[in-house]
């Protein structure tokens, strides 16, 4: 996927503009932005928080080395240049020259260089040119240029700038900008096209083009023409190959803009300087290897808009000087866009192309046009623009210099090999060859030889290499020098045509056959000295082909030859060829139709045809070729002669003359163009002192906007504070005060700037002057409260601050403190009170913080320790206590803090010696998050009540030991007299037999649960606890239920087990817990009811089982003895209300009231708790919380 970079340029007027464009850009769309706003370089800029308001957008001012991150505006900070280098953003201290800062040209132009085709240029409101440079570099690179539309700007200078560079893709307003980008980044990786390599749908429409357009793009990169059939696509919102293809054929202007998008006519003057330093001293060579007068040939292929080929011209005319009207300087600049070589001839372009050229040259080259600049009359005429196809057409020849740079990078190896050799056959030996920064020639390394690695300049070789395009085979005279180097005619040709053709060898001089429209059929010898192909489309006609010098005598020539029928001779001239001097004249001899067929190889018919012969003479030849032409060529070439010599002698006197006025012109150019230059300089200073000054004008009209905001705002939280505010200054003169203040102290309007001490505070403030002055002097703030034993107010004293720290005077704030005053009395009070109460009660009192700190101790702990609380405060049980105190209490206190609850204990505690029971409970004390801060601890002395357990623990024991053996003997006595062993009994009897024994199986487990409840209770449970699965327990109690809900008419089912809940107990007593909840439930449950039991978790990390029932529930009056001992509920009559015989029956299968207190015992003595909850609807919930262990 494509990550593209978004750079954005703007100036006066673009705070506007970039705020419409934010403000309508969806954040989401993965792109970054760079902001390039000409800022001044002494103000502070607050650009990135004014375009944060309009935006989610994360908005940052650029740091150096930063790495731009998507969904992010970065703004370039006041005075700095920034460049895109190696994927950061690089600020440069820009140079001291008078022009706009940060430069969008420079940005652009590292932009386009990085990023390639995911550059994106936009350019916003602002005057003068800055970005138009940038967006030619960005547009060459292949990337997407947008430019606000000039009509929607506040100054439309920079866009329209852009514009006319006639490189912009898109020309909008912001908002549309904004949809177009969202449609340009979420068309990354959306667009579908071919997978196979030159499928025939390419092949058609590169055809449909080359039609349309006869620009054959065949030759081209794969790749490159996807990528720019991609951007159509996209452009034109499709998504399939097969779509634009339709398209095409329903809108053929289409593919003009798809061949216009291939090409990227882009190019600039001295691109890349490097390499044009190069150039001029390989042109110097060139020059310097010329004699005077001899031409010198340029050929520019690819010269787009012309900028390149007007830059060698420049140079040629620096190397040159004065002497550049010597010799004969032809550049010729070809390309296939008609469109750019429209602009290319005219030589007019916007002034910003020129914003990076030596001034100099600008001021010797250039006459300024309005907002354009134009290339000089003498310059442009020595650059010929000609439509030329480098696949299609012909080369230049003897050419001393050839530049294409940026074209073969879009055509593939086999198109690159063949226009390589081209320009090795075109270029003259010794010629130079000028390719781009991203081209080689290693396709054809033999032919060229470097000559500048950096700029890429190369040497033409000497090696013979036959071009390899079709174009060239049109000319006969390559096929002419082809067969004379491959040593003459076929063997197979008649003998006579090989007499003839050896004989032309041997004497015939250089000749051409030409027909009677002067077209060339055939040429002979080395004519190539003599020709010279004209730009523009190759012509066969003999008068454009020669030399200049030759074509007006060959044309009177063949004239005269076809007139007399009869050989005709010129006069011998001397000529330079191939930079040797050759003496020869020129021969026309008229051919017959029968010598046509041995003279060009075959034919027939009688066409009318010449014979062109260039005859070298030496001395006499010349004075015998001069007789020869007869007596009256020779009067006819006299008159001619003198003729020309008074023309010569008046041309003499005119040239002199318009040499005079020509310097006049000169030094009146001069004088113009140094002001010019003056009135340029001092307007760009003024449009870049302007610009600071609109923008500072921007910011200062927003920031006013804002501070009139925040003026309304401190107006209205003033009026709204219910605290009185009066604000003084340095001289203690009231600059402002609010509602609140205005009531509370009678203040007017008039009280403005009067002294502080007419104010009539109330209650009284002293000293006010004193006190308001020395805050100002300290810069401290000042606090205090002043009442009049109704009223109280806390009085806040603060200096006034200005943005540079200075102190301007004070604010006074007056917060009425009444109720804080009463309530801080109030708890006084009752803190004293609760210290009274603490102090003289008898338990002993003790807070610790949660680390074992003591933070308070009543007089009671003072008294049992002998400790005073000075000297426990602050520290821990085992600092000040004895190791076994110290060990019960934390090991209780840390129960606490793990259960966030009230703990109670019975605790034997030794203290001063003698070891003695207290009741312990502990709790924790929050704060207001509910976080456990302190744990309160009292302990009541139950050393004499321990003491009477005791005694009844024993008379227990005991009465229960008695008890037990006479109730064995009556139940064994019993049980015999039921089974039989006394006799045969009567109903009767058996009836009264065996409640008798029930009676005294009931008294029997009575006495066991009295006994179970005093060991509980005394503190020998019996049992071990340990870790176990819950489930497995109430499975257990349920299966020994079975016989006891069978008796109820109920049933018991486990709902819930909770697999896997373990907690720390002992099983069989667990067991005899639940089944006294089991018991209960059953006994309130109606008939054919259900009761379910089931396991969860509770906070506080407990586990509860729960056993619920839907009987009628537990009356209110009765909850609070549920637990108590020998407590009867009743059957489920009582629960009514109703003492029926049933409920009478009920109650005596009930027992004696212990179930619920025993289990209530062993739940707590396995550190749980129990209890019960009605249910929303019928009957109850019994619950025991056990710890659940891991």
């Amino acid at each position: 996927m494509r990550e593209f970079l978004v750079g954005i340029g703007a100036s006066a007027g673009g705070l506007e503009s970039l705020s419409a464009l934010f403000s309508s850009i969806s954040s989401d769309l993965d792109l970054p932005y760079v902001v390039v706003q000409h800022l001044s370089p002494t103000h502070r800029s607050l650009l990135a928080q004014l375009i944060g308001r309009e935006t989610s957008m994360r908005v940052v001012e650029i740091e150096d080395q930063v790495v731009p991150e998507p969904n992010t505006v970065y703004i370039t900070p006041a005075n700095w240049n920034l460049l895109y280098q190696k994927g950061r953003l690089r600020l440069v201290e820009p140079a001291r020259e008078v022009s706009p800062k940060p430069s969008v040209n420079s940005f652009f132009a590292s932009l386009a260089e990085q990023k390639g085709e995911d550059a994106v240029g936009i350019v916003l409101s602002g005057t003068g040119s800055d970005g138009a440079s940038g967006i030619r570099a960005i547009k060459a690179a292949g990337g997407v240029t947008f430019a606000q539309d000039p009509s929607t700007a506040r100054y439309s200078g920079m866009p329209q700038a852009a514009i006319d560079t006639d490189l912009v893709d898109f020309v909008l307003s912001p908002e549309d900008m904004a949809r177009e980008l969202t449609v340009l980044a979420r068309s990354r990786g959306a667009i579908t096209l071919p997978r196979e390599e030159a499928p025939p749908s390419l092949k058609m429409l590169l055809g449909r083009t080359r039609q349309r357009t006869k620009i054959d793009f065949s030759g081209y990169k794969e790749t490159t023409v996807w990528r720019r059939i991609a951007r159509r696509m996209a452009a034109n919102r499709v998504r399939t190959f097969d779509e634009y293809l339709a398209l095409t054929r329903q809108r053929p202007e289409e593919i003009d803009r798809l061949s216009k998008d291939i090409l990227i006519s882009v190019t600039s003057f001295f691109r890349d300087r490097e390499a044009f330093a190069a150039l001029r001293n390989a042109l110097a060579q060139v020059v310097r290897g010329k004699p005077e007068g001899a031409d010198i040939r340029v050929w520019v292929a690819g010269c787009a808009t012309g900028e390149e080929a007007y830059s060698i011209a420049f140079l040629l005319s620096d190397l040159l000087g004065p002497r550049v009207r010597n010799h004969g300087v032809q550049i010729f600049a070809t390309d296939v866009d008609e469109e750019a070589l429209s602009v290319a001839r005219r030589g007019l372009y916007p002034a910003a192309a020129v914003a990076d050229v030596d001034p100099e040259i600008v001021s010797r080259y250039f006459m300024v046009r309005g907002d354009h600049v134009e290339v000089s009359k003498a310059v442009r005429e020595m650059v010929l623009f000609a439509r030329q196809d480098l696949v299609q057409d012909p080369p230049f020849l003897r050419l001393d210099l050839v530049s294409c740079r940026n074209v073969l990078i879009y055509f593939n190896p086999t198109l690159q090999s063949q226009v390589l050799s081209v320009f090795h056959y075109a270029l003259a030996p010794g010629g130079v060859l000028f390719l781009g920064r991203s081209e080689s020639i290693l396709p054809h390394q033999g032919l060229f030889e470097p000559l500048h690695k950096v700029g890429k300049l190369f040497r033409r070789s000497n090696a013979q290499v036959a071009p390899s395009l079709r174009s060239l085979g049109l000319f006969g005279v390559v096929r002419e020098a082809r067969a004379w180097r491959a040593g003459g005619a076929s063997r197979d040709r008649h003998p006579a045509e090989r007499l003839l053709a050896a004989a032309a060898r041997a004497y015939l001089p250089p000749s051409l056959l030409v027909d009677g429209t002067l077209d060339i059929h055939y040429a002979h010898g080395e004519v190539g000295g003599l020709l010279e192909f004209p730009s523009g489309r190759p012509s066969h006609n003999v008068v454009r082909a020669l030399r200049p010098e030759l074509r007006a005598e060959v044309q009177m020539l063949i004239h005269r030859a076809r007139q007399r029928q009869a050989p005709v001779h010129g006069a011998p001239r001397t000529l330079l060829v191939s930079g040797v001097l050759h003496t020869l004249r020129v021969a026309v001899h008229p051919v017959s139709p029968e010598g046509v067929g041995l003279a060009a190889g075959g034919g027939g018919g009688a066409e009318e045809l010449f014979l062109v012969s260039f005859e070298p003479v030496g001395e006499w030849a010349a004075q015998v070729g001069h007789e020869d032409a007869g007596e009256q060529e020779g009067a006819a070439f006299k008159a001619m002669q003198e003729e020309l010599v008074k023309n010569r002698e008046h041309m003499r006197v005119l040239v002199e003359e318009l040499q005079s006025l020509n310097e006049e012109l000169q030094s009146l150019n001069e004088e113009l163009q140094s002001s010019n230059e003056e009135l340029q300089s001092l307007n760009e200073a003024l449009e870049s002192s302007n610009e600071e000054l609109t923008t500072v004008n921007e910011e200062l009209q927003v920031k006013a906007a804002q501070l009139s905001e925040a003026n309304a705002d401190l107006e209205n939280i003033q009026s709204s504070a219910a605290i009185p505010i009066l604000v003084v200054d340095e001289h203690l003169r009231v600059t402002r005060f609010n509602e609140a203040a205005a009531r509370a102290f009678t203040l007017r309007p008039a009280a403005l700037l009067r002294s502080v001490t007419e104010v009539a505070f109330e209650p009284p403030l002293d000293d006010v002057a004193g006190k308001l002055a020395s805050v100002i002097r300290e810069r401290r703030t000042h606090e205090e409260q002043i009442g009049d034993g109704r009223r109280w107010f806390q009085v806040r004293i603060s200096p006034y601050l200005t943005a540079t720290r200075a102190v301007r005077g004070a604010v006074l704030t007056f917060s009425d403190s009444t109720r804080l005053v009463m309530a801080e009395r109030d708890l006084r009070e009752s803190q004293e009170r609760l210290l009274a109460v603490m102090h003289n009660s008898t338990a002993v009192i003790t807070v610790k913080d949660t680390v074992g700190r003591y933070e308070f101790v009543n007089a009671r702990f003072e008294a049992l320790t002998g400790l005073a609380a000075a000297a426990v405060l602050g520290k821990t049980d085992e600092a000040v206590l004895s190791e076994g105190f110290a060990a019960t209490c934390r090991d209780r206190e840390l129960e606490v803090l793990r259960r966030r609850q009230a703990v109670t204990s019975e605790d034997l505690l030794t203290v001063g010696g003698r070891p003695r029971w207290y009741l312990a409970v502990r709790f924790p004390l929050h704060d207001q998050g509910r976080a456990v801060r302190a744990i309160c601890t009292q302990l009541t002395d139950i050393t004499e009540r321990k003491e009477i357990e005791q005694v009844k623990s024993e008379f227990v024991s005991l009465m229960s030991h008695e008890l037990r053996m006479p109730l064995t003997s009556i139940r064994g006595s019993l049980g015999l007299v039921a089974g039989g062993v006394a006799g045969e009994i009567g109903p009767r009897t058996r009836e009264l037999v065996e409640n008798a024994l029930e009676s005294a199986e009931r008294v029997s487990r009575l006495v066991s649960d009295i006994l179970d409840l005093e060991r509980l209770e005394s503190g020998r449970p019996g049992f071990t606890a340990e870790t176990q699965e819950i489930a497995p327990i109430l499975e257990q109690a349920l299966l020994l239920g079975e016989e006891l809900a069978r008796e109820y008419g109920v049933t018991f089912r486990l709902v819930e087990p909770m697999r896997g809940a373990m907690a720390r107990v002992d099983g069989e007593r667990l067991g005899q817990a639940v089944e006294s909840l089991l018991v209960n439930a059953a006994k309130f449950s109606p008939p054919g009811d259900e009761v379910r039991v089931e396991v969860s978790r509770h906070e506080g990390g407990m586990i509860r089982i729960g056993v619920s029932d839907r009987g009628r529930g537990i009356p209110e009056s009765l909850r609070g003895r549920v637990f108590e001992k020998f407590a009867q509920m009743g059957g489920r009559d009582v629960r009514e209300g109703r003492e029926g015989r049933e409920g009478r029956e009920a109650r005596q299968r009930g027992g004696a009231g212990l179930g619920l207190a025993l289990a209530k015992a062993i739940v707590e003595a396995m550190g749980g708790r129990i209890g019960f909850h009605p249910n929303p609807h019928l009957g109850t919930t019994f619950y025991i919380d056990l710890p659940e262990a891991t």
